[in-house]
Parts: structure tokens; sequence; C-alpha cells
């Protein structure tokens, strides 16, 4: 045979599972109970961006501005390589609110003079993906706290229905905070999460 017929044959998508946001609360307990400075920060940069693990863990210093307080993704880690992100609106540039810096300071300290990655595991290595955070970091805080099991994934999920519920972004620029491909993929997903605003129309409005 001159080719392989597995070629033509599209890999299955993974389920991801249903979004189950953390609440503030949760989400502020989580980050001050998390025991090591830089898993505390890997869980800022996590809420308060709503990168991917993959993303975060790839992220290198040259790809933060702390002056115009930005950061770009550029790319995805996996299997200890670094891809590139899922889809081609994966490259963004994502804003540091105010809230994150003091993290990202921190963490300055922590890894900028050891190597050009963000977050380093306790050999002083960059991670390779996202499981061994899950796996050792992740559940660990979670059985810690008693708090049922939730996907770290679950960060990201959190950030995106923060910017809905706040009402002062728009869903196009939520979606390309994100790196979604189009904002239906937002709205499906996250929709059911946000408070009702029916209350809130103004009925003196005339229609025609």
């Amino acid at each position: 045979m001159d080719k392989n017929p597995f070629d033509y044959i599209k890999r299955p998508k993974k389920n991801q599972g249903s979004a189950k946001p953390f609440g503030i609360d949760t989400m502020k307990l989580l980050i001050e109970k998390a025991e090591d400075d830089w898993f505390k920060i890997f869980l800022a940069l996590s809420f308060f961006t709503g990168l991917r693990t993959g993303e975060a863990v790839a992220l290198k210093w040259d790809d933060i501005n702390l002056d115009t307080q930005e950061l770009e993704v550029k790319r995805s880690r996996r299997y200890g390589k670094d891809l590139t992100p899922k889809t081609q609106k994966s490259n963004r540039v994502v804003p540091i609110f105010d809230e994150l810096m003091p993290y990202l300071k921190s963490q300055h300290d922590l890894s900028f003079d050891i190597s050009e990655y963000v977050f380093l595991s306790s050999e002083k290595r960059p991670f390779n993906d996202g499981n061994r955070i899950r796996d050792y970091h992740w559940k660990h805080l979670l059985e810690k706290l008693e708090l049922p099991y939730q996907r770290l994934y679950d960060t990201r999920s959190s950030f995106a229905t923060m910017m809905l519920s706040s009402g002062k972004f728009s869903i196009n620029h939520i979606a390309q905070m994100m790196g979604h491909t189009n904002i239906d993929m937002l709205i499906h997903k996250y929709n059911k999460f946000i408070p009702s605003e029916i209350r809130k129309i103004d009925k003196s409005i005339g229609l025609f």
C-alpha cells in the first residue's frame, strides 16, 4: 500500500464535559489555601485570564509585558513539547487585570532568573503539560479543603462567567480574550450560568 488509510480518518474530539464554574468565594479560597507560592500564582493566572492549562504552563516571560499589562498566548505545552495553540483564534493578546499584577510580579521574583518559562516544577524545569499540576497539586488542594472534585479546566469556565456576569465586556470581547473561534460557543457553554436580566429591562421603551 502506498498510503496509510488511517491518515484520512479524523480523530474524534475529546468530550470536555460540562462547564462547572466556581463561585467567587471558592476561587479566593483555592488561591489562598494553595500550599506553594507558584501554585497560588498559577491559580490566580488561570482564574483571572481564562487561559487553558496547556497555555499557562507554556507561558514564557517574553510573552508577558507588565508595563502594558498584557500577555500573548502563542503556544500550548503537551507531552513536554511546545505546540501551536488549539485554534488560530487561540493566538491572542489577553489583558492582565490589576488584581493579577501582584501575583505575576511575585512569580517574576521566583522564576525569571532561572528559566524563560514562567512556571517551573520542583526540579526547576518547565512542566511537560498540566497533568502533574492536576494530579499532585490540584486534587490535593480540593481534598484538603474537602471540596468535591472539579476539573482544573473549570478555572477557565469561572473566568468566562465572571466576565459575562460583570456586564462590563461585550460577548465578542470575552470570546477574543478566551480564544474562542466564535461567540456561539461562548453563549452555548456559559449563558445558563448568567443571572437573568429580564427584570432590569426598561418597560417604558417604545418598540415602534
